[in-house]
């Protein structure tokens, strides 16, 4: 008997973190090229809705860095499919109106729908030191924070109110219209998906509980935490993807997803994680 064929499928990758500088511990910076433009040719031999990268495209190289940000655009370019982006805190050793033009992209936050899913795409550093200069209330709210709650990692952020607003409306959207949601995100929001060296979005409690009383969301996809993790809470699962950049040698780090009424289905090439998510 032929397994049935998914809805629709897509491409995801996260973590590609690109310096053109030497090796540090287990992050092959140099590799970073190669191993994508490995993901690209072979997402373009399939037939995927669309692609999304899930942030840190660069490390950050000082005088460096939009040189290196370029180069990983342009072999993005040639990704075939409809390609969609996460701002991930790295992402911002760049300026944000840089991102978003070179990477044609109008909202740090959105959604899209395909079949009977709608796909919400969140940014993590909404709210962060990062914020300004181009949100001087959203960096001054993020100093506040960090003064009141000194244990957090600096380089993580938050939701906004007015992000976490339009989040509530895209869940009572999706359940108006009978959508199962599955969430794109830098950071992790479940604490068994990450480690306290790494951290965790700043009001993740909060945006963990807007999921659970929807009764909409399947699936939390996030990068960040580089070697990846999974847990499923009250239906919802949560998934950690491993990082291209720390992908081993002779070994790529990146996924096709499957899209069933009743499963997700990651098939991981290289280091990334194999998964099967049933709802």
């Amino acid at each position: 008997m032929l397994a049935p064929e998914p809805l629709f499928s897509f491409g995801v990758v996260t973590d590609i973190q690109y310096a053109n500088i030497d090796n540090r511990s287990n992050y092959r910076f140099r590799d970073v090229p190669q191993k994508l433009h490995a993901c690209v040719e072979d997402w373009n031999n399939c037939s995927l809705a669309f692609a999304i990268q899930l942030g840190d495209l660069i490390q950050g190289n000082r005088e460096h860095t939009q040189s290196e940000f370029e180069h990983i655009a342009s072999i993005l370019d040639r990704v075939e499919s409809p390609l969609k982006h996460v701002i991930g805190n790295h992402c911002l050793e760049l300026p944000l109106k840089l991102l978003c033009s070179r990477l044609q992209f109008q909202q740090t936050y959105y959604s899209f729908s395909k079949a009977s899913y709608r796909f919400v795409v969140l940014h993590s550093m909404d709210v962060s030191i990062y914020s300004e200069p181009y949100d001087l209330q959203a960096y001054q709210q993020a100093l506040l924070y960090l003064e009141k709650n000194p244990i957090v990692k600096k380089w993580s952020g938050g939701l906004g109110n007015v992000q976490t607003r339009w989040l509530t409306g895209e869940l009572e959207l999706a359940k108006h219209h009978k959508e199962k949601v599955i969430v794109f995100n830098h950071l992790p929001i479940h604490e068994d998906t990450t480690d306290v060296d790494h951290g965790i979005l700043w009001n993740h409690k909060e945006i963990k509980s807007l999921f659970q009383q929807s009764g909409v969301v399947v699936a939390y996809f996030n990068g960040h935490y580089h070697k990846g993790g999974y847990t499923c809470e009250n239906g919802i699962h949560y998934v950690t993807l491993e990082a291209l950049v720390e992908a081993p040698e002779g070994k790529n780090a990146y996924g096709i997803v499957d899209i069933y009424s009743d499963c997700v289905v990651i098939k991981g090439y290289g280091s990334l994680t194999s998964r099967t998510l049933r709802f």
